[in-house]
């Protein structure tokens, strides 16, 4: 019985981590067509923003931490990062996106979107 409710618990998170990243790329996905404007005002002003070769710009917002941790009697620290990018035409509307994130199930990035 015990092992039945693990094994349920464990694809029931499974299944929760996944959803966050679709979360992320369907939040994403929802600028598309708007201006960058409204992304700043979601994400704020710390952004960098980068020309691309075909005359589009790319706004990159990047978060970065670390945090120190005790379990079991032993200590480590752990690193976040995300980094979310929206590509613009020359009008300033988003017209791509992308992100990267060091929790395999893009948590960081779902944390900074909420």
């Amino acid at each position: 019985m015990k092992k039945t409710l693990y094994g349920v618990f464990v694809i029931s998170l499974v299944f929760l981590l996944e959803g966050c990243t679709s979360s992320v790329q369907k939040k994403l996905d929802s600028f598309i067509g708007m201006n960058i404007l409204d992304v700043q005002k979601d994400l704020g002003y710390m952004f960098q923003t980068k020309q691309l070769s075909d005359g589009n710009t790319a706004y990159i917002w990047t978060r970065s931490g670390s945090r120190g941790y005790i379990s079991g009697g032993m200590g480590g620290f752990k690193s976040t990062h995300c980094e979310i990018a929206f590509v613009t035409n020359s009008t300033g509307k988003i017209i791509s996106n992308q992100f990267s994130d060091s929790h395999p199930d893009a948590l960081n990035c779902y944390r900074l979107l909420k």
